[in-house]
């Protein structure tokens, strides 16, 4: 009687690791799947943002006049931004992955 017990035990075994296996060999393949393809709007807004940043640096004109200092603040400011929107860009980028 015992050795009866025995194979059924290691038959529920077996059938338990191979399924377990297989459960994992799936969900690694569809996350793989999932992960394989990056948003390409990713690339697009970054290259957007980028190209914001090299037009703003050239919009204050001359620095030796008196209300580009006004001028120089506002575009520091909206620099400070677009790299944080670039950073945000390229985290969430990441994340997707």
């Amino acid at each position: 009687m015992r050795g009866f017990l025995t194979k059924i035990v290691e038959r529920r075994l077996r059938r338990l690791a191979l399924g377990a296996g297989f459960g994992v060999m799936i969900g690694t393949t569809g996350a793989m799947a999932a992960g394989a393809t990056p948003d390409p709007r990713f690339d697009g807004a970054d290259l957007a943002a980028e190209r914001a940043q090299i037009l703003l640096t050239d919009a204050c004109g001359e620095p030796a006049s008196g209300p580009a200092v006004a001028c120089e603040k506002r575009l520091g400011k909206a620099l400070e931004l677009l790299a944080h929107v670039r950073a945000t860009i390229n985290d969430a980028s990441r994340g997707s992955d």
